[in-house]
């Protein structure tokens, strides 16, 4: 089949590769225009990107031009299609991490960072944004139907607070700190696991193990369709979260070798698909 220039010139990266080390112009100049289109007028925006600017030495690198170009846009625009991939990546994690963070951004934030997901999808980037951070991963997969899922859900739910241990642990991964990763990502599934006990009025200890909160809580949801023996077979899987966190994270694992990356993203992949699981199981639970 006859291929035109432009797909001859930039073809399509084989499928479910994903580009983690290069930052194309195309992507540049969407994720530009995505800014533009959300946040000339954001006075946060402007004191994040001065913020930034200082970080990696402006002026240096645009050759000392006046102090005050630092908020024009086009200069803004001409440097971030300077930046090196790294830089680039950098900035944008900067970006979405401040701005995420200010209440005063909500109106806009879910369509600012959908926008950019979509940019960073369409260019098979390996990167993704998830709460308040850019994160490496490894599935797109794995970020529409888990990842991004068990945030909205928690938020259904009411349990907000429990996003700010996976905005943690992603932050954790992302700056090579897997033990602090995983310990953060079982906090967010102990949390998620209390607060539903609480919702439900369920009577538990705080010196109950992890286990067997787990156990109430699933005899609490009473998940249709589930037999004892399975109901068992879904609490044995849920308690290898807590399994990780003890073996690479808890207590005495301060002087064990490195903890590796698929470890941390298989922890946080089972973190957040149970909080997933558990969470729908509560709302449906409140519809019945």
């Amino acid at each position: 089949m006859y291929k035109l220039l432009s797909e001859r010139m930039h073809p399509e990266p084989p499928p479910n590769v994903l580009i983690k080390d290069q930052v194309s112009t195309k992507l540049r100049n969407q994720v530009i225009y995505v800014i533009s289109g959300h946040l000339n007028n954001c006075p946060s925006f402007i004191n994040t990107w001065g913020l930034y600017c200082n970080s990696i030495d402006y002026y240096n690198f645009y050759n000392g031009n006046n102090p005050e170009e630092i908020h024009n846009h086009k200069t803004m625009y001409n440097m971030l299609k300077q930046l090196d991939s790294s830089d680039f990546l950098d900035f944008l994690d900067v970006i979405c991490d401040t701005l995420l963070s200010d209440p005063a951004f909500n109106n806009i934030g879910k369509e600012f960072v959908k926008d950019i997901n979509d940019v960073l999808k369409t260019n098979s980037m390996g990167y993704a944004v998830v709460g308040t951070n850019v994160v490496p991963i490894t599935d797109l997969g794995e970020v529409e139907e888990i990842i991004i899922p068990s945030y909205h859900t928690l938020a259904n739910a009411g349990l907000e607070n429990v996003s700010k241990y996976l905005d943690d642990a992603y932050d954790h991964f992302k700056n090579c700190k897997n033990q602090d990763a995983i310990l953060s990502a079982f906090k967010a599934l102990e949390s998620t696991v209390e607060s539903l006990l609480i919702n439900l009025s369920v009577d538990y200890s705080q010196h109950q193990s992890f286990a067997s909160r787990v156990e109430l809580l699933i005899q609490s949801l009473s998940i249709r369709g589930y037999r004892v023996d399975n109901i068992n077979k879904l609490v044995a899987l849920i308690k290898i979260s807590g399994e990780i966190r003890n073996r690479y994270s808890g207590h005495g694992s301060a002087d064990m070798d490195v903890v590796s990356d698929d470890l941390v993203k298989y922890e946080i992949d089972l973190v957040a698909s149970t909080i997933l699981f558990l969470t729908r199981s509560y709302l449906a639970s409140k519809r019945i």
